[in-house]
């Protein structure tokens, strides 16, 4: 599976990475919405799911392009 990890802060970004890794997935890398929106609609490989730190990044979600067709995971605080 092909995961696109979108976290702001270096450390914990590199642990989620690891963390998913060690499960056997391969990662892509964003710190944040922008970066992660260039993945998205760039060519090479799929993404099969989204992995979204705690803090954001904000309007993430609504910036998808329509028709997109991944999972959202999400740890982000407050509302969903």
């Amino acid at each position: 599976m092909n995961v696109l990890l979108v976290e702001r802060e270096d450390p914990l970004r590199a642990l989620l990475r690891r963390i998913v890794e060690s499960e056997g997935h391969e990662v892509l890398e964003a710190r944040n919405a922008s970066e992660a929106l260039s993945l998205l609609s760039g060519a090479g490989r799929s993404i099969d799911i989204v992995l979204l730190g705690v803090g954001g990044p904000e309007g993430s979600r609504k910036r998808i392009p329509r028709g997109t067709k991944l999972r959202l995971l999400s740890a982000a605080k407050g509302r969903a």
